[in-house]
């Protein structure tokens, strides 16, 4: 008995602690849903709506008494019976004690809504029907919904600035484009269902710090849209920096950890534009602004925003008109690699060119990734392949064992396990065939960034291409913070020191005693170490007394024509 005692003391207080203030309910109820919730107190007939049902309906106020009859203008002819026999359920003991419903109602824009109502009848100690309650939902906005993050949609977000853009004149609002940044890698790196779970986590990073005068949406893939009510640019630069701080650091999510920091771009109405259309294209334009600039950045839409946009659709017009005519104005230079101890030539760096009468001087830099974001890579790279391996096998004749060094995209990689297009793999297998240059004297250089992102992937994918007798190199050395690993992983035969480590303005003792460590740690593995970036006697020096294999860079040859190449080299062989 003490036992059974005990226990219903230990129940008692339990039900204690868990006692709340029953008045606050409805108000938590209906801040955490989009749907409306209804409470009606059988006994009085008088039912509470939510103010924002109040407001979309034009219904006399949050509590009503006999409701019914104040719905009857408002509910379509069709289906009022519906709706009334539904409505009067609840008073009925014969009838169930739950029930679903759908009908028609005009709101205050005379617009004819679907909705559903779903309700449960609760009893009294005496039996007798007491309360009734539920959410009324519009079936509208069930397809204006993002399964994935329960936001609106692009659909409900250009209908609500359309809402924006009537009051304008007299209330300014921003439209913000977002998007998260390197969410690509969280994909790659783990999973599409993990990546999924970080949407959802950023998501409610995101809701959590907005303001009451802001509505976030779902727009497509990892991108947002924003919209900030009654406010100008400062307002939004201050939210900005509220959402930026809530993800940039790293962050943990069931064991993985990832970062993951958020790109925005901004216009403002009524000043940038006043219609949905332009002010949203032009809010994408310092979105891309932003991204292309550094990331982790907001930037608002300006004419230099305006500018550099429309430089980038002339860019992917010419582009695409080049590749199309058979990469027509792409060129290849050759950078010079020689030995270490003697400077002899070891062999050379395919480095893309590309000549453009309404683009003088642009460089690789700026091209080379709007090829890759265009899909235009794959063509260009394997025109690229074909040229310089054709150029080594001319170039052997004169250079006897002479290695090509060749860059290659990631997304060149990609379509190796099969596509439409003839892969990567199959091509060069192909064009060592009409080409021979023997083992390892053609190099893929893959960036280490590129290598680390996806390292167990990538290794598989160099050891097929080792089984062809193809040379692996990893650019830019060094930058990143797991470069130990891929010596671990992957099967390189050319590590390529990053020029950081060598430039005299910048290095510093840990840089001297990094390739010193490197260069021993790469000859113990079995791979050769290239320095890049040698401009100048003492950073040749500072390599020599690294032990490096090979050097790279401006003292010992610009990257040049292969009749510059064979001038410059020939005599000294």
């Amino acid at each position: 008995m003490s036992r059974e005692i005990e226990s219903a003391r230990q129940i008692a207080q339990a039900a204690a602690r868990f006692a709340y203030d029953e008045s606050l309910l409805y108000d938590a109820l209906v801040g955490s849903t989009d749907e409306y919730v209804y409470v009606c107190n059988l006994h009085t007939n008088t039912i509470r709506y939510p103010a924002r049902m109040i407001e979309e309906f034009a219904l006399p106020g949050e509590v009503i008494h006999d409701p019914v009859p104040k719905w009857k203008p408002i509910i379509h002819p069709q289906d009022w019976q519906r709706f009334y026999e539904a409505n009067t359920e609840p008073y009925d003991y014969s009838r169930v004690n739950y029930h679903i419903v759908e009908y028609r109602a005009q709101n205050r824009r005379g617009q004819w809504v679907w909705l559903q109502c779903r309700g449960i009848r609760l009893c009294d100690a005496s039996g007798e029907p007491a309360l009734f309650a539920g959410y009324i939902s519009d079936m509208g906005r069930r397809n204006k919904v993002d399964q994935q993050t329960g936001l609106y949609n692009q659909v409900e977000f250009e209908y609500q600035t359309q809402t924006l853009l009537r009051e304008a004149e007299d209330a300014p609002f921003g439209l913000l484009v977002l998007g998260m940044d390197n969410f690509r890698q969280i994909n790659e790196r783990y999973d599409r269902q993990f990546g999924d779970q970080v949407l959802r986590a950023v998501t409610q990073k995101l809701l959590s710090s907005l303001p009451g005068n802001a509505s976030l949406y779902r727009l497509s893939g990892d991108q947002y849209g924003l919209l900030v009510g009654h406010c100008g640019a400062a307002e939004i630069a201050a939210l900005y920096e509220k959402l930026q701080r809530q993800l940039d650091h790293q962050q943990e999510l069931d064991g993985k950890k990832y970062y993951c920091t958020v790109s925005a771009g901004c216009a403002l109405c009524p000043q940038d534009a006043l219609g949905y259309e332009e002010l949203y294209r032009r809010a994408e334009c310092a979105y891309d602004y932003a991204k292309k600039h550094g990331k982790n950045r907001l930037c608002f839409f300006s004419q230099e925003v305006l500018d550099d946009s429309e430089r980038s659709s002339e860019l992917i017009l010419r582009l695409q008109e080049s590749v199309e005519h058979g990469c027509a104005g792409f060129t290849l230079l050759y950078q010079p690699q020689v030995r270490a101890q003697t400077g002899e030539l070891h062999g050379v760096e395919a480095l893309l060119r590309w000549n453009c009468p309404e683009f003088p001087g642009i460089g690789p830099a700026e091209f080379i990734p709007v090829l890759e974001n265009c899909g235009l890579i794959r063509r260009v790279g394997k025109w690229a392949m074909h040229e310089a391996v054709l150029q080594a096998h001319r170039l052997q004749q004169v250079f006897p064992g002479l290695s090509m060094s060749v860059n290659v995209s990631y997304k060149q990689l990609v379509d190796l396990d099969g596509g439409v297009e003839e892969n990567l793999l199959d091509f060069v297998r192909r064009e060592l065939e009409a080409f021979p240059l023997g083992d390892g004297r053609l190099i893929i250089e893959l960036t280490e960034s590129c290598v680390i992102d996806r390292l167990e992937e990538t290794a598989q994918l160099m050891e097929r291409f080792h089984q062809l007798g193809v040379g692996v190199a990893v650019d830019d050395f060094g930058t990143g913070y797991t470069a130990l690993g891929i010596l671990k992983q992957m099967p390189v035969d050319v590590v390529k020191v990053d020029r950081s480590f060598v430039q005299s303005q910048n290095r510093s003792e840990f840089d001297e005693v990094f390739l010193k460590f490197i260069s021993l740690l790469c000859h113990q593995v079995g791979a050769e170490v290239c320095q890049e970036g040698v401009e100048d006697e003492d950073e040749y020096r500072l390599v020599l007394a690294a032990q490096a294999d090979y050097i790279q860079g401006f003292w010992f040859g610009r990257p040049m024509t292969v009749g510059q190449l064979i001038e410059r080299f020939e005599k000294k062989q």
